[in-house]
């Protein structure tokens, strides 16, 4: 059986809503383009894919789906700037109204990936960079994904 022993020093997602209180408009990035808003935008897409109906295809080679496997399963974070095909070299128009419902939007996208893997514990969806995820592993690249973005905005070290 596959060692499916995740890093045990994750980002906890619980503290999610208590860090998003730390952000604002003015918060400004130590890294990238994405404004607060984009950022919560884009996390709470990561979120809710683990539900589409729709069939996300995988972009990473086969061959290497191993080595992304291992290195989401490490302490290893996300690098600065990493390319994401997905967000482009803008970043995408807003839909949210404001920054204030784009939080409330990503604590109800978090509640509803909870919630997804609750009524469908063996459910593995598509990741299109790491290919089919059980939750422990979704959840693991959820909290290097947060982790990631909340260093970008300074909210966490």
């Amino acid at each position: 059986m596959e060692n499916t022993q995740l890093s045990p020093a994750a980002f906890d997602l619980k503290t999610v809503p208590f860090l998003l209180e730390k952000l604002t408009e003015d918060s400004k990035p130590h890294w990238g383009k994405m404004t607060a808003q984009h950022v919560l935008e884009h996390l709470g897409n990561t979120l809710v894919i683990v539900s589409t109906k729709k069939e996300i295809p995988v972009i990473t080679p086969e061959d290497k789906l191993p080595a992304y496997l291992q290195f989401l399963k490490s302490d290893k974070p996300f690098d600065r700037d990493i390319p994401n095909p997905f967000v482009g070299d803008t970043p995408p128009a807003l839909r949210f109204e404001n920054l204030d419902t784009a939080k409330t939007k990503l604590l109800a996208a978090l509640e509803g990936f909870y919630k997804f893997f609750a009524e469908n514990p063996e459910a593995k969806p598509v990741h299109p960079f790491f290919g089919r995820l059980n939750y422990e592993e979704w959840l693991q690249f959820q909290r290097k994904h947060f982790q990631h973005h909340f260093k970008q905005f300074g909210l966490v070290e």
